[in-house]
């Protein structure tokens, strides 16, 4: 395997990941029901969505 196609799997499996995140996060209850920590989907939410102080 090229350095080239390792990159695009790498990023297609980070990318099915974060999806799947996002997606029991928000349809399931707010539960996080995959292996992914939740923190960095969290911060990144409350991030995105202007609530910066969220957390302090």
């Amino acid at each position: 395997m090229q350095t080239s196609e390792s990159f695009r799997v790498c990023a297609l499996l980070s990318f099915s990941g974060g999806l799947q995140d996002a997606y029991t996060y928000n349809v399931r209850g707010h539960v996080f029901a995959n292996a992914q920590t939740g923190n960095v989907v969290l911060m990144s939410q409350n991030f995105m969505t202007g609530h910066w102080r969220a957390y302090s």
